[in-house]
This record gives structure tokens, sequence and C-alpha cells, in this order.
């Protein structure tokens, strides 16, 4: 939103100096500027817009594939738990922003987070509060299975504190 993008450029000019930020949208992110920004100065960059757009299926296929077989893996845990973290996150953000966003349905903005590794899928808690029960698709996984990632990660970082 607009406060949380002024506070975040804030922090490029401290004590009355200047500094300048930059701003990156997917594209299913573009309503943004004509809605939460839309008073603000911000200039639309042509060439790092042509820059994104041309990322083909192949390499977002490979990024997909790269992190798909480490969360697999299993040989992380902390990787493993901030997987799931960050695909949490980015649907239940999106799916509170849908009618500011380019997405059509909750099964889009499922697909859009595929693409970019995260398939890991969510509680059926999770489900229930980010009204995702009608979703097709969509991967339950069991809440002891994060409390166990969540268990490993917290020894990890106390062991590594001693």
């Amino acid at each position: 939103n607009r406060e949380q993008y002024i506070h975040r450029l804030g922090r490029t000019g401290r004590a009355g100096k200047r500094g300048e930020g930059l701003l990156l949208l997917a594209p299913f992110e573009e309503k943004f500027l004509s809605s939460n920004l839309k008073k603000l100065d911000i200039t639309r960059n042509e060439e790092a817009s042509k820059l994104i757009a041309s990322v083909d299926a192949k390499t977002k296929k490979s990024v997909h594939n790269i992190i798909y077989q480490h969360i697999k893996s299993g040989h992380n845990p902390s990787f493993t738990l901030s997987a799931y973290q960050c695909y949490a996150a980015f649907i239940g953000f999106y799916t509170g922003k849908m009618k500011q966003t380019a997405f059509r349905s909750k099964d889009e903005l499922l697909q859009v987070a595929k693409v970019f590794g995260w398939e890991y899928g969510l509680t059926k808690r999770l489900v229930g509060k980010m009204g995702l029960r009608d979703v097709k698709n969509l991967q339950i996984i069991e809440e002891s299975r994060i409390q166990s990632l969540r268990r490993i990660v917290d020894a990890q970082r106390r062991k590594g504190r001693e």
C-alpha cells in the first residue's frame, strides 16, 4: 500500500538527505499504480518492463524446478520452512487484493505462485482462513509437518548460538 511504499522508500534517504527508490512490480501488480500509488510521482521504466515481460516460459520452468527440488530434497529444513512461509504469505496477501491485481481467480493466483517454485501447499486451517476451500488443485499439508519443521529450525538456531 501507499504507506508501506513511502516507508520503504524513506529508508533510502535519512536525516534530510535525498534518495531514490526503484519499485518492481510483476505484471499482475500493475493495477497498484493506478489504485494505491496513483497520487505518487512514479515514472514507468519501459525498458525494465520489457525486460521483465521477456522472461520466457523455459526460464520460469527452470527456476521452478530448482526451487521445487531443493524443497522436496528435505536437506535444508530452514529453506523448506521459509518456502512454506513465503507461499502462505504470497497467497494470503494476494487473496485479499484480488480486485487490485490482474488475477481473475484464486486458481490463477495459485498458478502464478507455482511459477515462482512455491508449490508447497497450505494447512487446512490456513485454507479455511484464506477462503480457499473452493480452489482446485490446492495441496493440503498437515499442521504437524510445519510444526516439526519449526522445531528443527529452532533447534538449529539454538545450536548455532552455543
